[in-house]
């Protein structure tokens, strides 16, 4: 029994929040289509930050895009841009 609950708790740790790998493989797509206009993504990818940072990061990034016309991202576009990078460093 402990070995089950070890293993649940270990899988529920493992998955972001952002909808599996689905979540994030679609999460670094949107990081890769949208950042890389205005940098390289290298020097994102450098940065280490929580959810919470990246997302502040993100919705300051989109405005600016959304400003100069660029794109427009939408809150579940950003929110799995910052669980995409938030989630790299487990």
């Amino acid at each position: 029994m402990k070995a089950i609950v070890l293993f649940l708790a270990a899988v529920l740790w493992a998955v972001p929040l952002g909808g599996g790998t689905e979540g994030v493989q679609r999460g670094e797509e949107l990081f890769e289509a949208n950042c890389s206009i205005c940098h390289s993504l290298e020097r994102s990818l450098r940065r280490r930050k929580d959810r919470e940072g990246w997302l502040r990061t993100v919705e300051r990034m989109a405005a600016k895009m959304k400003r100069v016309g660029i794109a427009e991202l939408g809150d579940e576009e950003k929110a799995l841009i910052a669980d995409y990078l938030s989630g790299r460093d487990r």
